[in-house]
């Protein structure tokens, strides 16, 4: 694995279970440190020609997982690629009756203890160091998974995670996963 990243077919032909404790177990990078070096799959955003910097497959597309230390608090996907996606958990509309993006809202209703849910600036940017703080993993799947399937894997991925951890997730409807879909394979699950 590479700059927090786990590509979808080191994992495929596990169990979901087995594959919830490898991303668990994997290295993760800081989501506030994260560099071009950190978000260009082969880790020299010099070797790619500038016209072509906005391409999925250097970046990867795909689900990702982000971590209070080991403890999973956000499943989110990456449709276009993960560097765009990324950003836009750093987005802040400041327009009146706008809101904040919804990792940044969540880990405010979770995480700050004086959280007035007035949604002023102070407050987002206490939620939004929490949410640089975070670790990451990127399940890299461009290129093997149509991105059709992302929301299954995604809603697959967030229900193992929150078997192990529940009620630590931010995500809303998460569900529960039948206890014996655990023991069956990820790529299984995915071709239903």
């Amino acid at each position: 694995m590479m700059n927090g990243v786990i590509p979808y077919s080191a994992i495929a032909d596990l169990t979901v279970q087995e594959a919830a404790e490898r991303i668990i177990a994997s290295e993760k990078v800081r989501y506030g440190s994260l560099t071009m070096e950190d978000m260009v799959l082969n880790g020299n955003p010099g070797a790619i020609a500038f016209y072509d910097l906005h391409k999925e497959e250097y970046y990867g597309q795909g689900i990702y997982i982000m971590f209070d230390g080991n403890t999973p608090v956000y499943v989110g996907k990456a449709k276009k690629h993960f560097l765009h996606r990324f950003q836009s958990h750093l987005y802040y509309d400041p327009r009146p009756n706008w809101d904040w993006n919804k990792l940044v809202r969540s880990t405010a209703n979770r995480k700050l203890s004086n959280y007035s849910g007035e949604y002023n600036y102070e407050e987002y940017r206490q939620a939004l160091d929490i949410v640089l703080s975070y670790n990451v993993i990127r399940l890299n799947t461009f290129g093997v998974l149509e991105i059709g399937r992302l929301s299954r894997l995604e809603s697959i991925i967030m229900k193992a995670l929150n078997q192990s951890f529940p009620n630590d997730l931010l995500n809303d409807r998460i569900g529960r996963m039948p206890s014996r879909l655990l023991y069956q394979t990820l790529s299984n699950l995915m071709n239903l």
